[in-house]
């Protein structure tokens, strides 16, 4: 029910928002020895456009419109040789404008051959994690697979392992696909990311996947910040900051207080999604700091503060000459390009 109300949705809003799109978006179909078939694809489109068809298999293809327009059935007819020479996915893109919709279809490899698809989605720490697992038969005999699937902590390589699952053997047949997701509780597990790495064995070989997910927790954390300022001026001060929750977090600003001086300032607010990252802006008035300091980090979000940590500022004496040099060359380019005018105007 659900589905059927965003495709009215989008039907209804089409023509007042200018809408475009196509439903459905995508066709698959396993090669057969002569197969004949239609698909029907409706476009939703601003005006009249040209419906053209490319790719593997374009050549195979003929389309019931040469232009379509508004909201407008295309049936897209295959129909291929009793044989082809082909392996693996070959795709039929068909565009209307800048629309495209695909039809793939499915070549099998020689002999024993299996694919994989995993998902395993973002959650908050505590939440279920639905761990997708597909295994495709695209090979020319039936095969037995077994598959077990490892739970690994992840910091830009696979880390510990920290739990196994055995999900057992099943037959698939030619052109068959094998769904064997499963839930997983993560409420014994820390907030972090993680990689899910599955073996799917097949006899004649093993094929390994990997999917990587992260465990949220309503924390937002410090990448990166300024660590340095020229004194005797105001300076531009960035704080580099990310929602590790798997939602949105508000209000997020953070305070800088400069140990010992008393000066202190505040970044710009800022509200952020799941996972996104931002640069928070402030200014540090260093006009009378003339060596490092520390400073002190206070987090405000969600209404809530929390302590960010002192860290330490290098002190840059004197002025920027960096600057004044840019300034110089840019002067001297301007300069130039008047001259050049001038000589062109009295020529």
């Amino acid at each position: 029910m659900r589905v059927l109300f965003l495709l009215v949705l989008v039907f209804a809003m089409s023509g007042v928002l200018g809408v475009e799109g196509v439903i459905p978006g995508s066709y698959e179909v396993a090669f057969e020895p002569g197969l004949e078939k239609d698909f029907v694809f409706v476009f939703v489109l601003d005006e009249e456009k040209d419906v053209s068809v490319e790719g593997d298999l374009a050549e195979f293809v003929e389309v019931s419109k040469k232009y379509a327009a508004n909201r407008e059935e295309v049936t897209v007819s295959l129909r291929l040789p009793e044989s082809l020479d082909r392996i693996g996915v070959n795709e039929i893109w068909i565009s209307a404008g800048n629309v495209r919709s695909l039809i793939k279809v499915h070549f099998p490899y020689p002999d024993r051959f299996v694919g994989l698809e995993m998902s395993a989605p973002n959650v908050n720490q505590g939440e279920d994690v639905d761990v997708g697992l597909r295994v495709s038969n695209l090979g020319r005999e039936d095969v037995f697979v077994n598959v077990s699937v490892g739970i690994y902590e992840w910091d830009d390589v696979r880390g510990e392992l920290v739990e196994v699952f055995e999900l057992g053997g099943e037959l698939v047949n030619v052109s068959g696909k094998m769904n064997i997701g499963f839930v997983l509780n993560s409420s014994n597990y820390s907030a972090g990311d993680y990689i899910v790495v599955a073996n799917v064995d097949y006899g004649d070989d093993v094929i390994v996947g990997e999917n990587i997910f992260r465990l949220g927790e309503y924390r937002v954390g410090i990448l990166n910040y300024t660590n340095e300022f020229r004194g005797g001026k105001i300076n531009r001060f960035e704080i580099e900051v990310e929602n590790l929750w798997n939602e949105e977090i508000n209000e997020v600003y953070i305070g800088v207080e400069v140990m010992g001086s008393g000066e202190v300032f505040d970044t710009g607010i800022v509200n952020l999604g799941a996972w996104e990252k931002e640069t928070l802006v402030g200014y540090l008035d260093a006009r009378d700091i003339e060596r490092d300091v520390d400073i002190e980090f206070s987090l405000y979000y969600g209404g809530s503060s929390f302590n960010g940590g002192i860290v330490g500022l290098i002190f840059l004496e004197g002025l920027n000459w960096f600057f004044f040099v840019e300034i110089f060359f840019a002067f001297c380019i301007v300069v130039f390009v008047l001259w050049r005018v001038v000589m062109i105007f009295n020529k």
